[in-house]
């Protein structure tokens, strides 16, 4: 698939003469319509020019649900095995490349285990557009998180380096970027990570600043939704003047940079315009808007 995602139209805003709405994935790709079907319901298809993806509207994804199946498969230790040795001898290829775990204590930041298949390296190698981003419910109980850098093409994210890290510190991204390096990996060109300073720190460390640092639309609106229920707005984004700023404010990630003020002093406004409840709750709104 050739081309970049579209960035200056609104989600949910008709862009045809067919006045039919469009609609973004993760990623920021566009989707239209493309048929209605009985058993599946309505299919969206992408609009970039010779990609033909086909995906399905589906609704955020239940964070706990998720969290309690993946604590399900990762099956994590009940008792510490540090400094726990994993056995790769079955992969049949070299996978681990990395593990520092046995000069440190537990919980050391320097305590790290990286793995990766060649066919992983090479795809980081020949690829210019990087993804980043860790996980917690399935790593085993002696680490912090499990690191995984992967590449995206086309539509899937394909994950080439994985780590174990003891920590969230900059200093623990550091040691996977400067793995990756002594590989003879050049930096890429483009970065996405989620909200978390700590990991482009780390590869600034490496290999500094010249890259095109972006986040994910998905951890944005994570973001939003988790602030939005802990200032006690969540009844007030129930209501259809709720629902249409909630949108609004979602799809300020879709605009273009310097256009992004105009677009939130219109959000903010009309919050402030609104019936109530959400009008008379405008200062908790425009906390929350102030937030990004």
């Amino acid at each position: 698939m050739s081309g970049n995602p579209h960035k200056r139209v609104l989600t949910d805003t008709p862009r045809s003469n067919k006045n039919k709405k469009i609609f973004y994935d993760a990623m920021g790709f566009e989707f239209r319509k493309h048929k209605e079907t009985v058993k599946k319901g309505p299919i969206y298809r992408c609009l970039v020019k010779k990609c033909g993806i086909l995906a399905k509207l589906t609704p955020f994804v239940n964070e706990k649900a998720l969290a309690k199946v993946a604590k399900r498969v990762a099956k994590r230790a009940s008792t510490t095995t540090w400094p726990h040795p994993i056995d790769c001898s079955t992969y049949g290829a070299l996978f681990e490349r990395v593990d520092t775990c046995a000069q440190h204590q537990q919980g050391d930041h320097a305590a790290v285990k990286i793995y990766a298949h060649n066919v992983g390296l090479d795809l980081l190698r020949k690829n210019r557009s990087w993804t980043a981003d860790g996980t917690f419910y399935s790593c085993p109980a002696d680490f912090a998180q499990l690191f995984i850098i992967g590449i995206q093409k086309e539509h899937l994210f394909l994950p080439c380096v994985f780590a174990l890290l003891s920590g969230k510190s900059a200093q623990c991204y550091e040691a996977v970027f400067r793995y990756i390096l002594s590989e003879n990996i050049p930096a890429p060109t483009k970065l996405m990570t989620d909200f978390e300073r700590a990991i482009f720190q780390g590869y600034q460390q490496v290999y500094g600043a010249g890259v095109a640092h972006q986040y994910f639309v998905f951890h944005f609106h994570q973001n939003i939704l988790r602030n939005i229920k802990k200032r006690g707005l969540s009844s007030p984004v129930q209501t259809p003047f709720g629902k249409g700023h909630l949108q609004s404010m979602m799809a300020l990630a879709l605009v273009e940079p310097q256009e992004v003020p105009d677009y939130f002093d219109a959000v903010v406004l009309s919050a402030h315009n609104s019936p109530p409840p959400l009008g008379t709750n405008f200062r908790a709104v425009k906390k929350v808007f102030r937030l990004y």
